[in-house]
């Protein structure tokens, strides 16, 4: 039986905003990345196996606007069944943009929208007054036919604009709306402090969220990026395959470690070694995962690891395979 649920790909750290709470880093990030061919064969591995969706992320994946056309068309034309979402800051979207996409076959976007005011929006985004074109690039979306989610920040300047945003998504037709905590990795451990909210308007954000999903059309809720290292511990799986812009394989999108590197090996040898297994059992990441309780036991900074997105990942993907090949080898003399 497949474990695998979903993946997300990386496309592109370059980025046409530098938002202060971006944990990768956005547009500051000095590798090479895949190039298209690379990427379309990562895309190719992922289509051929039994996704229930496939998300391509950034950085600004319109940057590579020919590419994802291609990679959405190769995946709708290899397994039809897998829904195929982007995430977007919407800023550089078009009717063009929207029409194309559609006829590819990308089934959601999720746009983020972070104040409903130029001033909200602005305190978190540096756009320069850009907020026009977020919420026209919802509109022209949902035209085009295309499922719309929103993705939103909580912060100091916009948590009393909540009730506007979400009204402004309900009218639009959006289909999911997300609020999730500030995360101090990245540029967001840099302004953590000027843009977190208190506990008490956490709280009191949670449950106006709570009530109003109870009446919403819209799906509502407040994420917890902790939660998936959760489960990873309880089922000692890794449903997600998290692809990042240079081939590799992590834990965690918030955790500097490759766990497998699509430039040396395939994603099916990947997938038969159970290679997920045995990178929730490698002592740096047993100890990455005992220490994150909560939201702020994430840091860019972490003792013995590289910095997120700004060095280099610790590579144990080697490792990994030598010790999965020799279990094998030994499974296969027993029998």
């Amino acid at each position: 039986m497949n474990y695998l649920s979903s993946a997300s790909v990386d496309v592109t750290y370059r980025c046409n905003l530098r938002c202060r709470h971006c944990f990768d880093f956005g547009g500051e990030c000095a590798y090479e990345e895949m190039n298209d061919d690379e990427l379309i064969s990562v895309f190719r591995q992922l289509a051929l196996i039994d996704l229930s969706s496939i998300c391509i992320c950034g950085g600004e994946p319109i940057l590579r606007f020919d590419l994802i056309r291609r990679a959405v068309r190769l995946v709708k034309e290899l397994n039809q069944g897998t829904l195929v979402s982007m995430v977007s800051n919407g800023i550089l979207w078009t009717e063009e943009i929207a029409d194309a996409l559609k006829r590819d076959g990308l089934d959601l976007v999720q746009f983020s929208l972070d104040g409903i005011s130029d001033a909200s929006y602005d305190h978190v985004r540096l756009s320069n007054g850009k907020l026009h074109r977020v919420l026209d690039a919802i509109k022209i979306a949902r035209r085009h036919g295309i499922r719309v989610a929103v993705a939103s920040l909580p912060h100091a300047r916009n948590i009393r604009e909540y009730p506007s945003i979400i009204s402004f998504c309900e009218k639009e037709g959006v289909s999911d709306f997300r609020a999730q905590p500030l995360m101090p990795l990245g540029r967001g451990e840099l302004n953590y402090k000027d843009l977190c909210l208190t506990p008490e308007q956490n709280d009191a954000l949670a449950a106006y969220l709570s009530a109003r999903n109870a009446v919403s059309q819209m799906q509502i809720t407040w994420g917890d990026p902790v939660d998936h290292l959760y489960m990873y511990r309880e089922t000692g799986r890794i449903p997600q395959i998290c692809v990042n812009a240079y081939g590799e394989l992590s834990v965690s999108p918030y955790l500097p470690i490759t766990i497998w590197n699509l430039n040396r090996n395939t994603l099916r040898e990947y997938i038969d070694l159970e290679i997920d297994r045995y990178a929730l059992r490698h002592p740096i990441v047993e100890k990455c995962l005992a220490r994150i309780e909560e939201l702020s036991d994430f840091t860019s900074i972490q003792q013995g690891l590289p910095v997120l997105f700004k060095e280099r990942n610790i590579d144990i993907s080697k490792e990994l395979e030598d010790a999965a090949r020799v279990h094998g080898d030994k499974l296969r003399k027993s029998s």
